[in-house]
């Protein structure tokens, strides 16, 4: 072996990767030293198109992954529910029948609803009015942790039925259990670079109004058993956005992808 030949060689090999570690390090700050930049001139990019939003949230700077189970009603005490017959359809699927219908409109109707989610569901002020199908005279709510969300999730929905008076006469009930939080502090994708993310993936359109940013949770991944045989869904923040009232987008609160496109 002619090590000489060898020796100069492996220099000039360092030297070409050091010289490319050295300009990823260099783009690496080019491009932070430009973030500001960038948020900066969506703003503009976004009034130039004539696409307006709200004052926008504040959400927490970190967030972590929680843990969640469908919930076991078998051996729960329903006997305080108010006015209604209460079956299992099975362990994690609640269905309640009212002895008389009961309305909600007129004044003061969303308070009287939450007072009614209190009075008649099993943990109701776990729940939040997420829209009214009319066509199957449904209302659907899902289930929140604190304040936020979880959305279109089918393991923590409440679906109350109506009549052709709009008066509510029983619920079907899913409930889930939340257990840990998952890998802590993780940064929160602030709301200027959703809309960003949105704009620069041609998802919206010039002249739209943003009436909805707000944060919830989503499902991250298939159901996995834990170590009791559970079946757990892990669920991640997720950013829910309505443009023009109708359509919806949900995404990634870490890494900005959009975790379910557009919907009606």
């Amino acid at each position: 072996m002619d090590w000489n030949k060898t020796k100069n060689t492996f220099i000039i090999t360092f030297l070409i990767l050091n010289l490319f570690l050295g300009f990823q390090l260099y783009q690496k700050k080019e491009r932070s030293q430009l973030d500001p930049i960038t948020e900066a001139s969506i703003e503009e990019l976004l009034a130039d198109d004539h696409i307006t939003y709200g004052d926008l949230p504040t959400p927490p700077s970190k967030e972590s992954y929680v843990g969640v189970t469908n919930y076991n009603f078998t051996n729960t005490k329903l006997d305080g529910l108010k006015d209604q017959k209460i079956m299992l359809l099975d362990a994690t699927h609640l269905q309640g029948t009212f002895n008389k219908s009961i309305p909600i409109s007129g004044s003061n109707a969303t308070f009287r609803f939450n007072q009614f989610l209190k009075d008649y569901i099993y943990k109701g002020s776990s729940y939040i009015r997420w829209n009214v199908d009319k066509d199957l005279k449904q209302i659907i709510c899902y289930q929140k942790i604190g304040d936020a969300t979880i959305y279109n999730n089918e393991g923590g929905k409440l679906i109350i039925h109506l009549n052709d008076k709009n008066e509510m006469t029983g619920y079907e009930q899913t409930l889930l259990d939340v257990k840990d939080k998952i890998e802590v502090d993780k940064d929160i994708l602030q709301p200027i670079k959703v809309l960003e993310n949105l704009y620069l993936n041609k998802e919206i359109e010039p002249d739209s109004n943003i009436t909805t940013v707000k944060l919830g949770y989503y499902n991250f991944s298939p159901v996995i058993a834990n170590s009791d045989e559970a079946q757990m869904q892990i669920l991640i923040p997720a950013w829910h956005i309505v443009v023009n009232k109708k359509d919806q987008y949900f995404m990634n609160a870490f890494e900005g992808d959009i975790v379910k496109g557009k919907t009606n």
